[in-house]
C-alpha cells in the first residue's frame, strides 16, 4: 500500500477506522516484527512445556525444576542491562542493534534444540547431573536470546517514533507472536496429539527431542528477515563517553526519576507475578484439580482464540481512547476468569474449562497490548528528563527485573507447592488435600491478589496521545534551538507525566 500512488476511497476509509495513516511502510514494519517469531515463539514454547517436561519426562523434583528455571532466567536477566548498555554504545555501518540479529542467531538455534534432550543423560538417573546440564543449556539459550532480543526492543522506538504508529506496529507483532506462539503448538500437536493429549512420561523423549529441532529452525530463521528489512543509520562515527561503574549504575537508577517509567515498570512487574504464578501452576492444575491432561492442548487452543479475540478490542482502545484503557478493561476479566478456576474439581465438565480458558486469554491480549504499547513512550519522557535517547538502558533494565521477577515466581511456585506437600509423581488420587489445595493457591488466589494492585496502577497512568506529543515537541525543541516554549500549563503537564519540576530536567535549559 506504501507503493501505490493514490489509495481508493475504499481503502482510506477502512485505514482510517484502523487508525492506519497513508504511507505507512508494512513491509518494514513486517520485517521488524518477523524477530517476534523467535522473541514470542520460544518462550511460548518454553512456557508451555518445558516445566512439564522436566517435571514429568526428565523425572526432576519441583525443587529441582525450579532451580533450573530461577539460575537460568536469573543468569538472562543479569545479562541484560549488560546487554543494553553494549547495544547503546555498539559501533557499526549496519547501525547499534541490527548486526546482533544474526551474530546471536546460531547459538540461539544450538542451545535451544540441546534444552529439549539431556542426549541420554536422563537415562542414568543422577538428578543432579541432570539438572546440572539443564541449567547450563538453559542458561547459554538465554544469554544467546538477550543478544538478539534487548538490541531488537530496542530498535522499535527509533524505527516507529510516532505515536499511534507504535500501536500499529504492536497490532502487527501481535499477529507475529501469534503466528511463533501457535506455530509452535500447531508443530507440538504433530508429536503429542490434539483432543487426546499424550500423558508426559519418559517414554516422550523423542517426541521431544525432534520438537526442538523443527522449532529450533522454525524460529531462528527468520531473524535474517529482521536483519534485511530494517535500516538504521550507521553508528561508526558515534562518540562514546568513557563508561565506569558509577556511571553504569546511574543510567539505571536514573530510569526511576521517570514518573511514567515508575508507572510501565510496576504494571509489567504485577503483570508478570500474575502470569507466572498461574502459567507455573496450569499443568498441574489441570493434571490434578480438573484431572484432564487429555485436553492440555485443547486448553491452550481455546486460550490461544481468547488471545486473538482480545487482540481486536485492545487495539481499538489503544487507537480511540488510551493505550491504558486495555488494562482496566481486560485486568477485571483476568481475576473473573481466576475464581471460576476455583470451582473446577473432577467431575467438572471440559466445556466449563474451555469457557475459563478462553476468558484467561482473551484477558492475556489486552494486558500484553497494554505493555508493549506504553514502553516506547516512557523512552520519550526520559529523553526530556536526562537530555539522553536511552532505549538500550531502559529496556534491559525493565526485562532484568521482569526476568528476575518470573524466575523468582518459577522457583517460588515450586517451593509454595512442595511446602503445601505436592509432589507431582503421585497420582492425583493419592496427594493429601493441603496439596490440591496448594495448587488453587497459586493458579488462582496469588494472580488475583496481583491483578488487584495492576488495576490500581492502571488507573494512575494519565499519559495520552494528547500528553505525548507535547514531550515529543518539547524534547524536539530542545534538540534544534536548545529551548523549548512551553505554556505554564504545559510545564504543569510535563512535570506530572515526568514527576519531576522543571529545574530538575533537561528541558530547564
Amino acid at each position: 500500500m506504501s507503493n501505490s500512488p493514490r489509495f481508493s476511497a475504499f481503502s482510506k476509509k477502512l485505514l482510517s477506522l484502523l487508525g492506519v495513516k497513508e504511507g505507512t511502510d508494512f513491509k518494514t514494519m513486517s520485517a521488524y516484527n518477523s524477530g517476534v517469531l523467535f522473541s514470542g515463539g520460544t518462550l511460548y514454547m518454553i512456557g508451555n512445556y518445558f516445566s512439564d517436561y522436566l517435571n514429568y519426562t526428565e523425572r526432576l523434583d519441583l525443587k529441582k525444576t525450579g532451580l533450573v528455571i530461577m539460575i537460568a532466567v536469573i543468569f538472562d536477566a543479569i545479562t541484560d542491562p549488560v546487554m543494553g548498555i553494549i547495544t547503546d554504545r555498539t559501533k557499526s555501518r549496519h547501525g547499534r542493534r541490527r548486526p546482533y540479529f544474526i551474530w546471536g542467531l546460531i547459538p540461539a538455534a544450538v542451545t535451544y534444540f540441546m534444552m529439549w534432550s539431556s542426549f541420554g543423560l536422563s537415562a542414568t538417573g543422577n538428578q543432579t547431573k541432570i539438572m546440572l546440564y539443564y541449567i547450563i543449556v538453559y542458561s547459554l539459550f538465554r544469554g544467546a536470546y538477550t543478544v538478539v532480543c534487548v538490541p531488537h526492543t530496542a530498535l522499535f522506538p527509533e524505527i516507529a517514533a510516532e505515536y499511534s504508529l507504535r500501536t500499529q506496529y504492536n497490532a502487527v507483532k501481535t499477529v507475529f507472536d501469534a503466528v511463533g506462539s501457535y506455530g509452535g503448538f500447531i508443530i507440538s500437536m504433530f508429536f503429542f496429539g490434539f483432543v487426546n493429549t499424550e500423558k508426559f512420561t519418559e517414554a516422550s523423549r523423542t517426541k521431544f527431542m525432534l520438537m526442538g529441532l523443527v522449532l529450533s529452525l522454525a524460529y531462528t530463521l527468520p531473524l535474517i528477515s529482521t536483519y534485511k528489512g530494517t535500516h538504521e543509520p550507521s553508528s561508526e562515527n558515534m562518540i562514546n563517553e568513557p563508561l565506569n561503574v558509577r556511571e553504569i549504575l546511574s543510567q539505571y537508577t536514573e530510569t526511576f526519576k521517570n514518573k511514567a517509567f515508575r508507572q510501565y515498570f510496576a504494571l509489567s512487574v504485577l503483570n508478570t507475578m500474575c502470569t507466572s504464578f498461574a502459567s507455573n501452576s496450569h499443568y498441574h492444575f489441570i493434571r490434578m484439580i480438573a484431572r484432564k491432561p487429555e485436553i492440555k492442548n485443547l486448553l491452550i487452543t481455546a486460550s490461544g482464540i481468547g488471545e486473538a479475540a482480545g487482540f481486536v478490542p485492545a487495539y481499538f482502545m489503544s487507537i480511540k481512547n488510551s493505550k491504558q484503557l486495555p488494562a482496566k478493561v481486560f485486568m477485571p476479566l483476568m481475576a473473573v476468569s481466576l475464581l471460576l478456576s476455583l470451582t473446577v474439581g473432577q467431575n467438572t465438565g471440559s466445556a466449563f474449562l474451555i469457557i475459563i480458558e478462553f476468558l484467561y486469554g482473551l484477558s492475556l491480549a489486552g494486558m500484553a497490548s497494554v505493555v508493549s504499547n506504553i514502553f516506547p513512550d516512557v523512552t520519550d519522557v526520559d529523553e526530556v528528563i536526562t537530555g539522553r535517547r536511552r532505549e538500550g538502558v531502559i529496556s534491559s533494565f525493565s526485562t532484568f527485573v521482569k526476568k528476575f521477577v518470573s524466575a523468582v515466581m518459577a522457583a517460588l511456585t515450586n517451593l509454595i507447592l512442595s511446602a503445601f506437600g505436592f509432589d507431582q509423581k503421585i497420582e492425583p488420587e493419592l496427594q493429601p488435600k493441603r496439596a490440591l489445595f496448594g495448587i488453587r493457591f497459586t493458579y488462582s488466589v496469588l494472580p488475583i491478589m496481583f491483578i488487584v494492585l495492576g488495576i490500581l496502577t492502571a488507573c494512575s497512568y494519565k499519559m495520552k496521545e494528547k500528553e505525548h506529543q507535547l514531550i515529543c515537541r518539547a524534547a524536539s525543541e530542545m534538540r534544534e534551538n536548545g529551548k523549548a516554549s512551553l505554556t505554564e500549563d504545559e510545564i504543569k503537564t510535563v512535570e506530572s507525566i515526568t514527576g519531576q519540576p522543571l529545574e530538575k530536567m533537561w528541558l530547564k535549559n
